[in-house]
């Protein structure tokens, strides 16, 4: 029946049932309950489409036994026909004390006898051996008739030959008593026997001669395809035990930390019994691999428990939900955020050491187990083809975050990668100890990969430093470039300094007979890095307008990258000279600020051109009202310019605050004591020519710089100065 004649039955009996069950139970069925009626009906039809298929088999398996049945007594019988005469007569004689009275045709016809013997046995065991279901139900018996019928074809072989020589040579001994005088032979029968035993002899050479001609021209034709007929039935029952056995192995969600060393233990360990086969079923399919891998048809058991194995382990890695392997590329690296980047490495990391060091090591010792009778080369084989698909897939991931765009977030990825796989590479060895499979060679190449990208990325962040551009503050703040330098540099140090001077010296020793930079270290590095960054800053100054917030801004980034590396790691790292030669450059900064901002509003209390002499009082009285109205409105101008910047860390503004009222009070007070009887400076401040009074001042000057964060546009509150990207 075809498949579309029972799918089409199946619908039409689907719709008899639900008519016939309307109609009695006084309703239709619901939508439902009819699907689910034709899905039992569906299967149903599938089953027995299966034992149609089985029925089909069996039925094809019996006419090709039946069929080599007959061949084996087409080709035997001329043999058994030509030989039946001679062994009656060889009986008849010795039972009657005469014998035919020559020693090479009664060896001729003994060895005759034993091949046709050897014939029989092999008929004897076609019944069984041609059987498929003989090896389920009793394995050990089916393999001992393939040894009987191996042992029989054995003889065969090494025999035939023989026996044709031998009968060849009776003949040409009885042609040659022919030919002699009347009473000159050694027979002890008369013309007519000897004659009829020389036309049997000749029979049985010419019988024996076609069948070892027949063999020489093909060597199959000896069983007429019974032992290839038993093979494959052992194959098919090798491929039932590895199917009906194999389960999915449920790996757990992560190793824990006493278990992510596995070099010196068992994987097997750390799995449940499930995971393997049970020691009858090792033992069957030990013993059929013994018997195939005999006649050398060991390779289509292997690609059998290659094909499910690879299913098993395939479904066990799917479990893990390891899609984000599938398709990857380094443009789709490229666009991934980092942090879903970040997790995706953490993943492929904690998958990485479980197929290895668990699902794979436990494949190596089961396929150990199964093939250990045909040599390491066939099982080491065997675990890198069903390995090869998914670890192909977590290699690809490996190489295009490798190849993906470098920048400084991705370096702790690849260093977090090469720690891994660092750990992972006495795995790899011992797992894939294959010469086929080229996962060992591909493991290696990719960390050569990782290491180069993670020394690469290393090496440039210097220059990708000094190519960021961003937006910079109005006020003067510590960008963001700077406060993520730093952070990102202490996270290095406290996280990676090991695998990355081991990257860092891999690399290096690469090169060692060749020109290059200097050796670079992580120390080395990090100086490197905060050289960059002070360059980049410098560069980036120069696109403030103002000179004086110029310094604010290198001050206020100086300042914050030298405390926060001398109080972190960083400074162990970083030479106390470099630390003490960026203090004296933030001091710099600083009066140079002084300088800038507030020359232009002290150069109005100038002295010049002002007498305290009689005479010249009136001109110096104008002098010094115009003066001090300058210096109100240029002191002013800056307090109201500089109120918009902010120097966040406390010293530092405090000890900028200090220095400009030092540089800006005494001074201003001075000048008040020594001219302010020409502006009256006894009357109340402000007053018309006085507009703040050297406290005033002080005051003012003491409230700027103090971070500020804006709330509805207006309002003002105080920062606490913290700054992480």
């Amino acid at each position: 029946m075809g498949q579309l004649e029972l799918d089409q039955s199946a619908r039409r009996a689907a719709g008899r049932r639900s008519f016939a069950g309307g109609t009695a139970g006084g309703g239709g069925r619901t939508p439902h309950e009819q699907q689910l009626l034709l899905d039992g009906l569906l299967a149903t039809r599938q089953k027995l489409q299966k034992a149609v298929e089985n029925t089909q088999e069996l039925g094809t398996q019996i006419e090709a036994s039946e069929r080599r049945l007959e061949i084996l007594r087409m080709r035997h019988a001329p043999l058994k026909q030509a030989l039946a005469p001679l062994q009656l007569w060889l009986q008849a004689s010795n039972a009657n004390g005469v014998g035919i009275g020559s020693r090479p045709i009664e060896r001729a016809i003994a060895a005759a006898s034993s091949l046709l013997k050897m014939f029989n046995v092999m008929h004897s065991l076609e019944r069984v051996l041609c059987s498929g279901e003989q090896p389920r139900k009793d394995l050990d018996a089916y393999l001992a008739a393939m040894m009987q019928l191996e042992e029989a074809m054995d003889y065969l072989k090494h025999n035939h030959a023989a026996g044709v020589r031998s009968l060849q040579a009776a003949v040409k001994q009885l042609q040659e008593e022919k030919e002699q005088p009347s009473g000159g032979g050694v027979f002890f029968i008369d013309s007519y026997r000897r004659r009829h035993l020389h036309q049997s002899l000749v029979a049985l050479q010419a019988a024996a001669q076609l069948h070892h001609s027949e063999e020489e021209a093909a060597p199959e034709l000896l069983d007429a395809g019974l032992l290839a007929m038993a093979l494959k039935h052992l194959e098919g029952e090798f491929k039932r035990l590895v199917q009906e056995h194999s389960r999915v192995m449920e790996l757990p969600a992560t190793l824990m930390p006493s278990e992510t060393s596995l070099e010196d233990m068992g994987a097997m360990d750390l799995l449940p019994p499930a995971a393997g086969f049970p020691p009858e079923v090792i033992q069957k399919l030990q013993a059929i691999l013994e018997r195939v891998g005999a006649h050398n048809r060991h390779h289509s058991c292997l690609k059998v428990y290659q094909e499910t194995r690879s299913t098993q382990t395939r479904l066990s890695l799917q479990a893990l939900h390891v899609q984000y392997l599938k398709n990857i590329t380094p443009d789709l690296v490229d666009g991934v955020e980092w942090e879903e980047l970040q997790n995706m490495i953490g993943l492929w990391i904690q998958h990485l050491q479980l197929t290895v060091k668990v699902l794979y090591a436990h494949e190596r010792r089961l396929a150990c187990v199964v093939f250990k009778d045909l040599g390491q080369s066939v099982w080491a084989e065997c675990v890198g083809k069903l390995a090869y698909a998914g670890m192909t897939a977590f290699l690809q991931f490996g190489e295009a975050v490798a190849h993906s765009r470098r920048s400084p977030e991705k370096l702790c990825g690849l260093l977090d990668m090469f720690d891994a796989m660092e750990k992972s590479a006495k795995s790899i060895l011992r797992v894939f100890d294959g010469e086929t499979d080229g996962i060992r060679s591909r493991f290696q190449d990719l960390q050569k990969q990782v290491v180069y990208g993670a020394s690469k990325t290393f090496r440039e962040i210097s220059r990708w430093i000094e190519l960021q551009n961003y937006p910079l503050g109005l006020d003067g703040r510590v960008t963001q470039l700077s406060s993520y330098v730093v952070n990102y540099l202490k996270y290095l140090v406290l996280e990676y300094s090991s695998p990355i001077n081991k990257v860092l010296r891999i690399e290096h020793s690469w090169h060692i007979d060749e020109d290059q930079p200097e050796e670079m270290d992580l120390s080395t590095g990090i100086l490197h890095f905060m050289q960059a960054l002070e360059r980049h800053l410098e560069a980036r100054s120069k696109e403030y307008s103002n000179a004086a917030l110029r310094h604010i801004f290198m001050m206020n980034n100086l300042y914050y990258v030298r405390t926060r590396a001398k109080k972190s790691k960083l400074g162990p790292l970083l030479s106390e000279t470099w630390l003490s030669d960026l203090g004296r450059k933030v001091e710099q900064h600083a009066l140079w600020f002084q300088k800038e901002a507030w020359q232009p509003v002290l150069v109005h209390l100038s002295r010049d051109g002002l007498s305290l002499s009689s005479g010249g009082r009136s001109a110096t009285r104008e002098l010094v009202r115009q003066r001090l109205r300058s210096f109100a409105s240029a002191f002013e101008d800056t307090c109201l310019t500089q109120s918009k910047w902010i120097i966040p860390e406390e010293d530092l503004r405090v000890g900028t605050q200090l220095a400009v009222v030092q540089a800006v009070v005494p001074g201003y007070r001075s000048y008040l004591q020594n001219f302010g009887s020409f502006v009256d400076s006894h009357a109340s401040f402000p007053n018309k020519h006085v507009k703040y009074s050297p406290e005033v001042v002080e005051r003012m000057l003491g409230e700027l710089f103090i971070p500020v964060k804006a709330v509805n546009g207006n309002n003002r509150h105080k920062s606490n100065g913290n700054h992480q990207v």
